[in-house]
């Protein structure tokens, strides 16, 4: 807030006396002058002691019901003239973000900064105190030379909010744009050898923290170094927790970490968008999912599920294309044997009827009945077809879509200008004061 701050005190009780001589009176004059000079500050920093974003902390209004206008406003106290009032001095002493979309709340116990706009005061930029990206807290800087002692409730952050002093800002390349949440997690607006580049990470990698061991690499001895002492962290697409980069120069080494993919890396390398973390989950929630390649499809897991919920809908071919079911290896294979089982019946019944072993002969006619009553059934109900799954009919060739020749440019038409008639010499036989007799009283 707008303050002034003398830059000398007039510690005078009385005026001299004695004869007044030139000197004298210039040296008064300048001395007076002196004591009349300040400097204006325009805006003032802020201690934050609470932030209000639980709807039970915000102030009531006549209804009883909570005043949104004020969510995410701060109570606390100025540093430096901690006489003056919150604007409107009528109001309940609190501070609203001064910009409408982009929130930076601050944690109890930093300094912000505030100003008065239009009779009301606003809150922004938390300032870079420790230049940490985690926390920035001073708590209890506002009471330094007042005599009072701060109230215990500042030596926490907040409700909720834990101080992470592990957590680093990223390592940055020349005219990055970096913005850094407080957790470990960043979106950073750069470039790989001036090719643009965004990374969007969420859970910092913990990889090159803690202590330095003997059997690390010099590279990670040197990393871990520079981030025990608080330098910054590079990003890692393979080692931070969630990573999307959206990548148009630099080559990307992708690695799983389960170890039957070792050796198995992924590449992406040109205009690329790389998304990697522990799992990825897809969800169309009233509509389509398309996935398409100009070239190679790849989908490897331990095993691979594709579920339909109606029937004759997992379709493998041109979508353009006649659709025939596939066939059930199991129903399939129960066909075949049933067919070998009625061939075999009939070479017995018959060696069975040489040999007049009546017995055996009705023994043998039964199985054969009942294998051909299966192959009857696998053939009658199709059993042996998989109706789930569908594949192009091979014999059935689709036709190229034909091109769509492009549409020629319209010619450019210049329209004659039409001369306005001259009508002011012609009588069209009425008076005008009748018309304007006749359009007040349509007015009345």
């Amino acid at each position: 807030m707008a303050y002034r701050q003398k830059l000398s005190q007039d510690t005078r009780t009385s005026i001299p006396g004695g004869v007044p001589t030139i000197g004298k009176v210039i040296s008064l004059i300048k001395q007076q002058i002196n004591h009349q000079q300040f400097d204006f500050y325009e805006l003032e920093t802020f201690e934050v002691t609470k932030v209000l974003l639980d709807y039970e902390d915000l102030p009531k209004q006549k209804d009883g019901h909570p005043n949104y206008s004020y969510y995410g406003a701060v109570a606390g106290r100025f540093v430096i003239n901690k006489s003056q009032s919150i604007k409107p001095e009528d109001g309940p002493q609190l501070v609203r973000p001064l910009d409408p979309k982009i929130k930076n709340y601050p944690v109890v116990g930093e300094l912000v900064v505030v100003g008065n706009y239009n009779g009301k005061s606003y809150y922004w930029n938390t300032l870079n105190t420790f230049n940490l990206v985690n926390e920035n807290s001073v708590p209890g800087i506002s009471y330094i030379g007042t005599g009072e002692s701060p109230p215990t409730a500042l030596t926490k952050f907040g409700k909720r909010f834990e101080r992470n002093g592990s957590i680093r800002q990223v390592k940055a390349e020349e005219g990055d744009l970096i913005l850094h949440g407080r957790f470990g997690n960043s979106i950073n607006l750069g470039s790989n050898d001036n090719s643009p580049v965004i990374k969007i990470r969420s859970g910092q990698r913990t990889d090159i923290q803690g202590k330095i061991k003997s059997g690390d690499e010099d590279d990670v001895k040197s990393m871990k170094n520079v981030i025990n002492r608080g330098g910054p962290i590079p990003e890692d697409i393979n080692k931070d927790k969630n990573s999307i980069y959206l990548s148009t120069g630099k080559k990307y080494i992708i690695r799983n970490s389960n170890s039957k993919y070792k050796g198995q890396e992924l590449i992406a390398e040109g205009n690329s968008i790389i998304i990697n973390s522990d799992k990825l989950i897809f969800n169309g929630r009233n509509g389509n999912v398309n996935i398409r390649a100009s070239k190679n499809l790849y989908l490897e897991g331990d095993e691979v599920f594709i579920n339909a919920g109606k029937g004759q809908t997992i379709k493998m071919g041109d979508p353009r294309a006649v659709f025939v079911p596939t066939v059930r290896g199991d129903v399939l294979l129960e066909f075949q044997s049933s067919i070998m089982k009625i061939l075999s019946g009939i070479q017995s019944i018959l060696v069975s009827a040489g040999a007049q072993a009546w017995p055996k002969v009705a023994s043998d006619a039964k199985s054969l009945f009942d294998n051909i009553k299966t192959v009857t059934e696998v053939i009658t109900k199709q059993t042996f077809l998989n109706k789930q799954v569908m594949t192009a009919d091979p014999n059935i060739k689709i036709p190229d879509l034909p091109k769509i020749p492009e549409l020629p440019e319209l010619p450019t038409v210049e329209l004659p200008d039409i001369p306005k008639p001259d009508i002011s010499g012609v009588n069209v036989g009425v008076n005008m004061e009748d018309l304007e007799t006749i359009e007040k009283l349509n007015n009345l």
